[in-house]
Formats: C-alpha cells, structure tokens, sequence
C-alpha cells in the first residue's frame, strides 16, 4: 500500500477463472477423497480389455444417470495409467466426478453450482461423512467455461458401514427417493443433521447423546414455526398460577391469577386452548410432533421417557447409569426417520 508503506497480503480461499472454449458438458464437479471407498463399489476395475471405448480398464459399472430436479447426474472415474517396460505392473491414477446435465439447457452457471452443493450435501447425509468438491467447470454459454476452486478442509474417513446401507443400496436410489422440492424446503434441517452426523464419530456417548438430542429438538421447534403440508403442529402449554381455581369461566378470568410474566405469552396462545390450559411435558411433546409426521413413536428400542430421563441427568451434571450407545443408535434412527419423512417423495 503506496500510502502508508505497508505490505498487503490476500490470502484466496477460493478462485474463479473464465475461460474460453467450447463446453461439452454443463458442470463437473471433482470431488474429494472420501467418496472412493463407496464408488468403488459401482465401478470395478480389471485387466486391461475393451470393456467399454473410454474405459479399457473398467469391468463392471453400475452407475446410471439419475434425475435430480432440471438436472439428471452421475457419478464416474477419470483415470489414467502408467507402465514401464522393465517391469510388467502398470499404475492407474483415478479422479472421482460428479457429473451434471441440464435438461432445460438454460439453467446459469450459478444454478448449476448449487445444484452441485446440493448434490455433496446429500451424499454427505447418505454416506454420512464429508464429502465435497474441490474444483468444478461450469458452462456460462456456448463458448465460455466459468471454473471454480474450492478450498475444502476435508476429514479422511474410512468409515464403510452407514445407516442408509440396507434401506437404499445405492446413493442413486437414495436420490431417486428425495423429492427436488421438499428437499429444497427443508435443506437447512439436512445441513444441520449432516453437521451432526459427522461431529459425532469422534465424541464420547454423552456428548453423542446430547447432540443427537439437541438436533431432534431443534427439528421439532422448526415445525412449530413452519406447517408441515398446511397443518399446524402446536404443543400447548400449562403456566404456573398463583393459587389453584377449581372453575374458571373465561380466559380473562385465567389470566389474572397466572403470574405477570406468563400473562403475555398466555394471551397469545389464547387461540391454540379449547378445553384446557395444560402443558404436555417432554415426553408428549416429542411424541406428539413424531405422531404428527406419520411415524411410530413406539417402534424404537428405547423409551421417549428413558430418552427424557438420561437426558434430565447430563444435563444437571450428572453420569447417567444407562446404556447410552442403545439410546444413541436409536435417537440416530429416529433423526433419519424424521428426516426422511420431510424429504421423500
């Protein structure tokens, strides 16, 4: 800086270059390391043969385009080998790939992008680690190419087993099941779930339980504020009074004998009391917001009331005497029960 005489460093985390130059396809995202333990479960590689003209390597591949949206995308390998001849062993190099096609041929590029942040994030849910891209080539228009570079921190995680495995074998049965529009409502509660998700395998059974359960909570206060399918989800709420009526005949005359500072909130939620004044305790209120998804609250291995129980304990201090790995793995498949339910066709 001339005015001062200072050095000024920038430090990019990321950088777009546009270049010119015919574009075939309209994005490709490379994605990072963690994703090639699964997908080398849809492509298997063998001897040298012509299995397929680009793929001389590859015997078997069962990845198949798959719609998401205005965009149908598949993922694949790029490789490359390597021999010598001095010794008979030759090295392929792989790159993993998202691929993106636009089926409108008029999405942007900033569009496009998303849509591939979209598409990581689900992955990162099914398979339940980070994964991400780290660079993409974006089509703009016919003779321009808008590239991106990320710079993404990621975790390395070997991990093979995940909670998805048995209901969806594949990610793109996974993807065929989301709806596009559902997800696109609810992509925050997935961010937050993915979040946890991957904070989780390396945490105690205390820290997991309480994440597990701040994260059903915060799902649950969600649908507080926003109706699910038009219909409202309200928890009534009980106020402490200063000395107990048997009768009263009106809420004004409930209101004078609740303390001052539950006077407001009590006249606000006049509408949502019929017949009572009466609060539901933890237990029904997470009961009552499962039931209102469709789910069976009575389908786990655990008690909402041994959930609610444990969780009383960590949260005053204390080591609770109960198997917290069953509590964990049965809150972590009440999370994927909710969530699929939000986001499923």
């Amino acid at each position: 800086m001339d005015q001062d005489k200072k050095t000024l460093i920038l430090i990019l985390d990321n950088l777009e270059l546009i270049q010119n130059g015919e574009c075939d396809i309209e994005a490709q995202f490379k994605i990072t390391e963690n994703i090639f333990l699964h997908l080398d479960r849809y492509i298997k590689y063998g001897l040298p043969g012509k299995y397929e003209e680009d793929n001389k390597f590859i015997e078997q591949n069962e990845n198949r385009r798959t719609d998401f949206g205005p965009v149908s995308f598949i993922l694949h390998f790029k490789h490359s080998c390597k021999s010598s001849s001095s010794v008979k062993d030759f090295l392929i190099t792989r790159d993993a790939y998202l691929t993106l096609i636009d089926k409108s041929k008029a999405l942007k590029d900033f569009e496009l992008l998303e849509l591939g942040e979209d598409l990581c994030l689900l992955m990162s849910f099914y398979w339940e680690k980070s994964i991400d891209f780290f660079s993409a080539s974006l089509r703009i228009n016919d003779y321009k190419t808008r590239e991106v570079f990320k710079f993404t921190n990621e975790n390395l995680d070997y991990f093979e087993t995940y909670f998805l495995k048995d209901m969806y074998p594949t990610f793109y049965d996974f993807a065929q099941s989301v709806s596009f529009e559902k997800y696109q409502t609810y992509k925050s509660l997935v961010e937050q779930a993915v979040s946890c998700l991957i904070r989780i395998k390396n945490l105690d059974d205390i820290s997991t339980f309480m994440i597990l359960y701040i994260i059903i909570e915060k799902v649950r206060n969600f649908f507080l504020s926003n109706p699910l399918k038009e219909t409202s989800f309200t928890i009534d709420e009980e106020f402490d009074f200063t000395n107990r009526t048997e009768k009263t005949n009106s809420y004004k005359e409930i209101s004078e004998v609740v303390w001052e500072s539950d006077r407001v909130e009590l006249d606000s939620k006049v509408n949502l009391k019929e017949n009572s004044i009466k609060k539901t305790g933890l237990i029904n209120r997470f009961e009552s917001f499962i039931l209102h998804l469709g789910l069976n609250p009575y389908k786990y291995k655990v008690e909402l009331t041994e959930i609610i129980r444990i969780r009383n304990i960590i949260y005053h201090g204390s080591v609770p005497n109960a198997d917290i790995n069953l509590c964990n793995n049965e809150m972590k498949a009440l999370m994927f029960d909710i969530l699929l339910k939000i986001i499923s066709r």
